[in-house]
């Protein structure tokens, strides 16, 4: 299967047009998990699985708010319509559109869109990832210094202890940005507990093909089997690998606050 990277990136513009157009109209609710869900995260979700579908029929689709569409395949779309609803709803401007092709349980490509800020990342298995057109390469580091940025969702900053380790913390409330963010050089690393595959398959590639690596707090390297089967609770790590054998000596389970 011949993927057009050009036609996915165009089609995550049109998406973040979609999107910013319907938060003129937006409601919101809560899911079963007690998580808020807008009538915008619907509506991109199926445009994107009604457009991906129609453009690779021989593709399933799995997406966060109505989960998996069409037959199993063992080449699939993992798709967060909106990843960072929480800052959509509250009118926060960091949110993106992660669009994750997965080849069986390896990312194989990936588009991840962040219309406020107008930043397209993405990469593709073996071909690189970019940032509006600019090639990503992290810079690998020995230990973190006081300037250097740790990211980290909210449930890790309660599960893991990182009084250990020098520098700035910062949280942005989308896994997906804090991955491309790491990709480019933003953030040193970043942390996350309980990620759902659609949450991370675009970004992870982009990550993988900027030179990071994604490890469990236990040290363990990251396989999206897991992540698809939801296996594991620890935390997961996405840092360069000199950085993530720093990481794995200094961060410990439990809670920094």
């Amino acid at each position: 299967m011949d993927i057009d990277i050009a036609w996915l990136q165009e089609l995550a513009r049109e998406a973040g047009v979609r999107a910013l157009f319907a938060l003129k109209h937006m409601t919101g609710s809560m899911k079963a998990d007690n998580t808020v869900v807008t009538n915008v995260d619907r509506e991109i979700e199926t445009f994107l699985k009604e457009r991906l579908l129609a453009h690779f029929p021989d593709t399933g689709f799995l997406g966060e708010e109505f989960g998996f569409q069409g037959t199993e395949k063992e080449i699939r779309w993992a798709v967060d319509p909106i990843d960072g609803t929480t800052n959509l709803f509250h009118g926060m401007p960091i949110w993106g559109i992660s669009i994750g092709l997965l080849r069986g349980s390896r990312p194989a490509a990936g588009v991840f869109y962040l219309p406020k800020m107008n930043e397209m990342f993405w990469g593709q298995a073996g071909k690189g990832s970019f940032l509006n057109g600019e090639p990503l390469r992290v810079e690998d580091l020995d230990e973190m210094g006081i300037e250097d940025t740790l990211c980290a969702s909210s449930t890790a900053f309660r599960e893991v202890d990182l009084s250990g380790t020098p520098g700035r913390l910062r949280g942005m409330g989308t896994i997906g940005t804090e991955i491309c963010y790491t990709a480019a050089r933003r953030f040193a690393c970043c942390l996350s507990v309980r990620d759902k595959i659609y949450d991370v398959a675009a970004a992870l590639c982009i990550a993988y093909e900027a030179g990071c690596s994604a490890r469990w707090l236990s040290g363990d390297a990251v396989d999206l089997d897991d992540i698809i089967a939801r296996r594991r609770s620890e935390a997961m790590i996405v840092a360069p690998p000199r950085l993530l054998d720093y990481l794995g000596r200094t961060l410990k389970p439990g809670r920094t606050v």
